[in-house]
Parts: C-alpha cells; sequence; structure tokens
C-alpha cells in the first residue's frame, strides 16, 4: 500500500457498507459476525486489496478497504456476499436475498478523512448504545489498533511507520458525514410488541427467541435492550440466540 501524504488524495482507499435486506439482523450470532469477516479477509489474501479496519453489527458491516482496482473490489464484495449469503440461508433454514443492495461505497479523499473513518467505523457500537467504549465491542478492528497488533502496511500507512501513533486513531471522529444505514424506516415502540406475547416470561426459550426476533426487526433496538426488557442475564441471552440462532425457528 502506498503511503498517504497529508494533503494528497486518494482513489484507491474505500469505505465500504453491506446491510441486511430489511434491515434484517444477519449478523445477529457471534458466530455470524465473525464469518463474514473470516470470509473476507480468505478472499483477499492473495489479491491487492487491503482491510484496514472493520466493524460489523447486527444488521451492518463497516470496512474501510484498500484496493488497487474498483473493479477487482466489486468482484470481491459480490463473492464474499455471494457466499455468505449461501452460508446464512442454510443456518437460517430460509432461501432468497440476504443483503439489501450489492454494497454502498465512499472514495477517501484525504488524509484526515482516512483517520476519521477509521474512528467512525470503531465508534459505531457506541453510537448505537451497544457499549460505552469501542473496546468494550469485540467484533471490530478496534482492539488490533488498541493493543497495537497492526500489521506492518498499516503501520506505515497510518502510523508515519511508528507503531506509537496509532494512539491518535483511537478516539471520535471529527464531524463529517459517512455512509450509514438508511434510517427511513419507523419502528415500533417494544413496549407495543411486547403487548402481542402474554406472559412471555413463561415462554420456553424457542418461544423467547421468536420475541428476540420480533423486536430486533420491528423495533431496532440493541441486544442489551432486548435483554433487559425481558429480563434475560446476558450470558442466557447470547445461548438462546446460539441455540435456536441456526434455521429451527
Amino acid at each position: 500500500m502506498p503511503r498517504v501524504a497529508r494533503n494528497e488524495k486518494i482513489s484507491k482507499y474505500y469505505h465500504i457498507m453491506v446491510q441486511g435486506i430489511n434491515r434484517e439482523y444477519i449478523f445477529e450470532n457471534p458466530e455470524f459476525k465473525k464469518q463474514y469477516i473470516s470470509f473476507f479477509k480468505k478472499r483477499i489474501k492473495n489479491i491487492g486489496i487491503r482491510l484496514i479496519a472493520y466493524c460489523v453489527m447486527d444488521n451492518h458491516v463497516h470496512m474501510l478497504v484498500f484496493s488497487d482496482f474498483i473493479e477487482e473490489l466489486s468482484k470481491t464484495m459480490s463473492s464474499v456476499n455471494t457466499k455468505y449469503a449461501i452460508y446464512y440461508n442454510k443456518k437460517m433454514d430460509r432461501c432468497g436475498y440476504v443483503f439489501r443492495d450489492r454494497f454502498k461505497s465512499e472514495i477517501i479523499i484525504d488524509r484526515k478523512h482516512l483517520e476519521n473513518c477509521i474512528k467512525y467505523i470503531h465508534n459505531n457500537p457506541v453510537k448505537a448504545n451497544i457499549c460505552k467504549i469501542p473496546s468494550e465491542y469485540n467484533y471490530s478492528s478496534y482492539k488490533d489498533f488498541l493493543n497495537k497488533k497492526i500489521d506492518n502496511d498499516i503501520i506505515y500507512l497510518l502510523c508515519d511507520g511508528m507503531i506509537e501513533n496509532s494512539n491518535r486513531l483511537l478516539g471520535k471522529e471529527d464531524e463529517g458525514t459517512f455512509i450509514d444505514i438508511d434510517d427511513k424506516l419507523e419502528f415500533e415502540k417494544p413496549q407495543n410488541v411486547l403487548k402481542e406475547y402474554n406472559n412471555f416470561e413463561y415462554l420456553n426459550k424457542e418461544g423467547i427467541y421468536i420475541i428476540i426476533r420480533d423486536l430486533k426487526k420491528r423495533c431496532n433496538i440493541s441486544n442489551k435492550e432486548i435483554a433487559d426488557l425481558l429480563n434475560i442475564k446476558k450470558s442466557s441471552f447470547y445461548n438462546i440466540l446460539k441455540e435456536y440462532g441456526s434455521g429451527k425457528v
């Protein structure tokens, strides 16, 4: 990857976002989040694309990538999304489209934009009220930057060749606009949805999982908020997702 000068315009660095069709939570399980990034990393291993930063949320993914050719990046996104769609449909015992669009992208225009994009991507879980600080979220590249486990090319690109300089990439981004999920859809109040499930506290795990799916789709709230609403411990909540999030509902 070429080094980026402070005021140099860039044409090979892209902020990429993919989203579940109808804003569905196609990455809700930890396994799903890890699998998508795994598919992407394997696909780009020996081609001219580098993954610089990423964050996998429940219904969308942000990535900052370097690519010599936009055509190759398009092929890569098509390949990865197709592979993940097959994987997800098999897991969820469903068929049809998984992603809302092929993918969205924006070109990174300069060094400041590049650094802000990294911060923006890593702060997604905080803005969604999933965690208080980025380091509490396990499905992004933030900890790689925090623990200085960035590979040499990225150190050279982002940190002027000095790993210590990576600290400047750990804060909040400056004011700016980046591609994000479409917020035009209106969502229901969780309390109104729960009224449809009388005595839900007496339901078995499978019944609770159905409510979780319904709350996610209709209310667009975080896992923590759902667990609190249902008065379920975090460990029990994710055990339910793991047990019933593979096509049994």
